[in-house]
């Protein structure tokens, strides 16, 4: 009922935000600016909706995918949340910065996933895009949430979609989740739905009316492992079993990681959520390890991402277990490289 009401106060809101976002794609159709296009292959990645979609594992999937396939990738990103406002590059070379403060903890991620890649954190893309090409010699750019981003020209524009979320039942923000009109799924190129396996028809159904010419992916879930925080040694997921748990995390879909630990089948699991993009801080963990023990857990357990932003807080953290997830990009990955040149090196 809360939900109803918050939605129907913000609607007006959403209205104007609306408008103002489809002013402004109005314009770029129309090259107003004028997109600033590159020598090699630019994909972007991105959401039509606030967050929460899987973004992340699957720009990591696909950069491996074209490493794998001969292809120096450039990674740019925004860095969401990070303090500097300086261009960083987020690679494991001399240059790099390989601070999550500075690079953000998504970049910081992908560089530690991708080792073959250059990431680079500028807010202006294009700059990020420049760098890229001319220093390091990429032979194609990952544009990561960058579907609203339109000053970069892209070859390729992929869409994520949530696969458990409802497409009939969304709204613009603020009264919803979506960042523009439905309808902007029609300048993708293609549209993946991530972590589900089983989409349901009406979801496949109601966003293919919307956007007809849209080929449709799916990329599932994988539960790739579970390491301890102190050492990285593997953790058999039915350690879990009948033990009490404290599963915390900040990213965009908390309750999805919740869902994912009670799949484990532990006897009791206490759920903690901080905003995403969270930055730990020394009292934020000791409170954690207070109820850990007032609790009587035998574990506690977090998501990759909020590894990276406890790294440089507490290096060492007791029986602190870390989740990692991907996303199975098989079903798409031979239409993405049917897609952009073969790298000439090849």
């Amino acid at each position: 009922m809360q939900r109803i009401v918050q939605k129907i106060a913000f609607y007006p809101f959403s209205l104007i935000y609306s408008g103002v976002m489809s002013l402004r794609n109005w314009m770029f159709d129309r090259e107003i600016p004028h997109a600033t296009a590159f020598s090699v292959s630019v994909i972007s990645v991105g959401n039509i909706t606030a967050g929460g979609t899987g973004k992340t594992p699957f720009v990591i999937a696909l950069t491996q995918l074209l490493t794998k396939n001969g292809h120096r990738v450039g990674v740019i990103s925004r860095g969401y949340g990070r303090k500097s406002k300086m261009q960083e590059i987020v690679a494991p070379t001399e240059k790099s910065s390989m601070n999550p403060d500075f690079s953000g903890d998504e970049p910081f991620l992908i560089a530690q996933k991708c080792p073959g890649a250059v990431v680079i954190v500028d807010a202006d893309r294009v700059k990020a895009a420049e760098t890229a090409v001319r220093q390091f010699s990429c032979s194609v750019l990952v544009a990561d949430d960058a579907f609203q981003h339109r000053h970069l020209h892209r070859d390729l524009d992929i869409v994520l979609w949530d696969g458990f979320d409802v497409p009939q039942r969304s709204a613009v923000i603020p009264a919803g989740r979506l960042r523009e009109k439905m309808s902007g799924i029609r300048r993708a190129s293609m549209l993946v739905f991530t972590k589900n396996q089983n989409v349901p028809e009406s979801s496949h159904n109601f966003l293919r009316k919307i956007a007809p010419n849209v080929p449709q992916f799916t990329a599932p879930l994988t539960i790739e492992k579970i390491y301890r925080f102190n050492n990285r040694s593997e953790v058999d997921h039915l350690n879990l079993n009948n033990k009490t748990v404290l599963a915390f995390c900040g990213i965009g879909n908390p309750e999805q990681f919740f869902q994912t630990i009670d799949s484990f089948h532990p006897k009791v699991t206490i759920q903690r959520s901080f905003g995403d993009h969270f930055r730990y801080q020394s009292r934020t963990i000791a409170a954690l390890l207070d109820q850990f023990h007032r609790e009587r857990c035998d574990y506690l357990i977090t998501t990759e991402k909020d590894a990276v932003n406890l790294t440089s807080v507490s290096p060492k953290i007791p029986n602190l277990l870390i989740l990692e997830i991907g996303l199975d990009i098989n079903e798409v990955a031979s239409e993405i490289l049917s897609r952009i040149p073969t790298p000439k090196n090849k």
